[in-house]
């Protein structure tokens, strides 16, 4: 990817962690986001429960996310 671009693979890596920073920026938001969620859910909730209770309440997300998952 970086050649194809006239980078070399350290010019990447300087402005970029990794190739998923690139293809999913945003990721961290999201995955904190559950994991506030999880961390939430009252303690009598099984942890089936509270993953889909968060994944439930985030799925906006991946509405406005839709058309960049198609693409990739």
């Amino acid at each position: 990817m970086a050649t194809r671009a006239g980078l070399t693979e350290r010019t990447f890596y300087n402005h970029f962690a990794d190739k998923r920073e690139v293809l999913f920026p945003g990721q961290d938001v999201f995955v904190a986001g559950i994991r506030e969620a999880v961390t939430a859910a009252p303690p009598e909730q099984s942890p089936l429960d509270a993953v889909l209770a968060a994944f439930t309440a985030g799925s906006d997300w991946f509405d406005r996310h839709r058309e960049a998952a198609l693409r990739r």
